[in-house]
C-alpha cells in the first residue's frame, strides 16, 4: 500500500489524541484540537522521552491514547468502501484492528522526527450538516508549512474523528482508492492476508 506523500501524518495523528483524558469534553471539536495541540507539544518536547531508546516507549504512550479518540471502525468501513457491505462480522473485526496496524505502523518513525521547534496553528471550526472540520497548519522544522485538517463527528457527548487531509488529499480516500485497486482482481480476505503481513504485531 502507498503512502501518502508527507511524512507528519502520523505526527500529526498523535497531536489530535493527546488531549484524551485531560478532563472535560471540550465545549467543541475546535477546543478539542486546540487542548490537543497544546499537550501534544509539551509531550514531544518532554526531554524524558527523547532518545532512540524511548522510542518504543512514546510510541507505545501514543497508541493507547489514539485508541480512545480515533473511530477506527468508521474509518475502516470509510477505507473499504463499498466491500464493506459484503464482509462478515468476522472480516470486519479483523479488517479494522488490521487498518489500525496498518496506519501504525506505516508512520511509527514519522513521530520521531519532531525536533522540537514545529509550530501548529488552529484555524476556525467549520460544520457541513453533521460533519466538523478543523483546519490547522504546521510550521515544521523547515518553516514548511503544511495543511492538515480534522474530520469529526458528534458521538455519545464526545467527539471522534473519521478522517483527516494532509493538503487536501484524505487519508480515508487515499486508502480506499488503494484497496479498490487491490480488490478489481483481489478477494477481501487476500486483502486482510495482504494487511496481516504488513502488520506483523497484530498478527
Amino acid at each position: 500500500m502507498m503512502r501518502l506523500r508527507k511524512p507528519w501524518l502520523f505526527l500529526m495523528l498523535a497531536i489530535v489524541v493527546l488531549a484524551s483524558g485531560a478532563g472535560a469534553q471540550p465545549a467543541d471539536p475546535k477546543t478539542l484540537i486546540q487542548r490537543t495541540v497544546d499537550r501534544a507539544l509539551k509531550v514531544l518536547r518532554d526531554p524524558a522521552l527523547q532518545g532512540a531508546d524511548k522510542r518504543t516507549k512514546r510510541f507505545e504512550q501514543v497508541r493507547v491514547i489514539v485508541s480512545e479518540v480515533f473511530d477506527w471502525e468508521d474509518m475502516a468501513q470509510r477505507s473499504l468502501g463499498v466491500h464493506w457491505r459484503s464482509a462478515n462480522e468476522a472480516q470486519r473485526a479483523r479488517f479494522t484492528e488490521l487498518f489500525k496496524e496498518l496506519l501504525a505502523n506505516s508512520y511509527m518513525e514519522d513521530i520521531n522526527q519532531f525536533r522540537g521547534d514545529e509550530q501548529v496553528l488552529v484555524g476556525e471550526l467549520q460544520k457541513d450538516a453533521d460533519v466538523f472540520r478543523v483546519d490547522t497548519t504546521i510550521i515544521t522544522h523547515s518553516r514548511e508549512q503544511v495543511p492538515i485538517s480534522y474530520f469529526l463527528h458528534a458521538e455519545d457527548g464526545t467527539y471522534r474523528v473519521h478522517d483527516f487531509s494532509v493538503e487536501g488529499v484524505s487519508l480515508v480516500n487515499h486508502y480506499r482508492q488503494s484497496f479498490n485497486r487491490f480488490m478489481a482482481n483481489g478477494t477481501l480476505d487476500a486483502l486482510i492476508e495482504k494487511l496481516a503481513r504488513k502488520a506483523p504485531k497484530s498478527s
